[in-house]
């Protein structure tokens, strides 16, 4: 199998880089003249066959943010697909000032405020789940939000469309972004993001909604669930030795001693309190130890708390 490295985008200004992956790479593109800047999502998977169905992810993605945007759902514009040596592009109109929820959570500002955001959010799950979108992907890092405060969607290559307004795919999109964002956020707000989700709906003339209080109940109960099953699945991947994902360096000391090493000052004074020792660039000790550590640091990544992440 070719390496992934081959097929990585050529990109002229690595500070354009928006989101680089094994499999997509997403950068903005400067647009001379009085035209908006794009963004490009460049599908450049490794495997062979995967390459073959990159086009058709495009493609895909392209169609389903068509049928959305002619809806006057908040999408990126799609401008057209590429083809190229390096990959297909799906190449999508900028929006301008937005930024991920996920950044917003880590880097709060003062306007818009959070009460905005949340109702903005709730509007726009109410409006993709009348419009039959299933988003099995949708994460903090997928919903945008504009200087203004209104949320958008992007991401959408593993979106379909289809089908009237189900109530039960609606409630299971509330609990995974829940899930996602369940320690970096109050309950207060979450609560805001689906009473904005049900009024919206009742206002839209849908019937048989369930109540505020018993589906908030049920959707926090699933959120806690489904982050215990996320957060077991990535400590198991992250404890793979196989895993490409997995940045460890189990280096051999004195013959007996393994150790995870920092790339920096930085990160070795990050590990004092793993290492409970003075900041070292090398945290040594027997393997059970070391992979203490190692599990530490992975609960803390996943629970989105700053963390070294060692070689």
């Amino acid at each position: 199998m070719p390496h992934p490295r081959q097929y990585n985008p050529c990109v002229d200004d690595d500070r354009s880089i928006l989101k680089r992956g094994a499999k997509r790479t997403l950068w903005l593109r400067a647009v001379h003249g009085p035209h908006a800047d794009v963004v490009v999502k460049r599908f450049h998977a490794p495997g062979l066959f995967d390459r073959f169905r990159d086009l058709h992810r495009a493609q895909s993605e392209r169609r389903t943010l068509h049928a959305l945007f002619a809806r006057g759902l908040p999408v990126p514009e799609p401008l057209g697909v590429e083809r190229h040596a390096a990959g297909v592009d799906l190449i999508m109109r900028s929006i301008e000032g937005a930024r991920s929820l996920a950044h917003l959570i880590r880097e709060p500002v003062a306007a818009p405020s959070a009460s905005t955001i949340a109702h903005s959010i709730g509007v726009l799950l109410a409006r993709a789940a009348m419009c039959g979108l299933r988003h099995p992907d949708l994460h903090a890092g997928n919903v945008l939000v504009d200087a203004d405060g209104r949320a958008w969607l992007v991401d959408l290559s593993s979106a379909k469309l289809g089908g009237a307004f189900d109530w039960s795919e609606h409630e299971r999109a509330l609990v995974v972004l829940a899930a996602d964002v369940r320690e970096r956020t109050s309950g207060r707000d979450r609560a805001r993001v689906l009473i904005s989700s049900l009024r919206f709906l009742l206002r839209a003339g849908c019937r048989d909604l369930p109540g505020v209080r018993d589906v908030a109940q049920r959707i926090e109960h699933a959120a806690r669930l489904r982050r215990r099953t996320v957060l077991a699945r990535a400590s198991r991947r992250w404890m793979r030795a196989s895993s490409v994902t997995q940045p460890i360096e189990r280096a051999t000391r004195s013959g007996t001693e393994r150790g995870l090493r920092a790339r920096d000052a930085d990160e070795a004074r990050c590990w004092q309190a793993l290492d409970g020792g003075g900041a070292r660039p090398f945290v040594a000790g027997n393997a059970r130890s070391v992979d203490r550590a190692w599990r530490t640091a992975a609960r803390l990544h996943e629970h989105g708390i700053p963390v070294a992440a060692p070689l």
